[in-house]
């Protein structure tokens, strides 16, 4: 998904799309969390070393933000996984991930990287919803993990605009 990814056309140079996210939402309810995680580092090597950004500040920043997503995004659909939706999941990880970047790019380029947050914030809840839609409804060979509400909620879309708004 990430080499896929990078064939689009960005809209913005910092701009991902997230799609490689779409195999780790797919895995949450089928690898231990050690498994999940190495998931995570392949992911995030397949995806430097097809860039070419391997020895790169780009390679840190988006170890951290593979990492940080991935560990929020197991956390959240194991703990709170009855109670919330994959679009939650996908939601909150690609806030984390946006905001890792923004503070472990910052150590490079210092902390007025920190004021396209207002830009970045927002793309990334847009691609996190975007991403969490593409899991639910691609036809691949597995079925995306199900998550079993005790009490039959489903996320409204005024509930997912409520999160963007609670994260802005």
């Amino acid at each position: 998904f990430s080499v896929a990814e990078n064939m689009l056309i960005h809209p913005l140079p910092f701009l991902r799309y997230g799609f490689a996210m779409i195999p780790m939402l797919y895995a949450l309810d089928k690898l231990s969390f050690k498994e999940y995680m190495l998931l995570s580092l392949g992911k995030w090597l397949a995806s430097t070393l097809s860039q070419g950004t391997m020895l790169s500040p780009f390679s840190i920043i988006a170890l951290s933000s593979s990492i940080s997503s991935a560990l929020i995004m197991y956390v959240l659909f194991h703990v709170f996984g009855k109670f919330i939706s994959l679009y939650t999941i996908s939601l909150i990880s690609s806030i984390v991930s946006t905001i890792t970047q923004l503070l472990v790019a910052s150590l490079f380029l210092g902390s007025v990287l920190m004021r396209i947050s207002i830009v970045m914030l927002p793309l990334s809840e847009i691609t996190g919803l975007l991403t969490a839609f593409l899991a639910l409804h691609l036809k691949l060979n597995t079925n995306p993990p199900e998550i079993i509400n005790t009490d039959n909620r489903e996320d409204s879309p005024l509930t997912i605009i409520l999160h963007i708004l609670c994260a802005l």
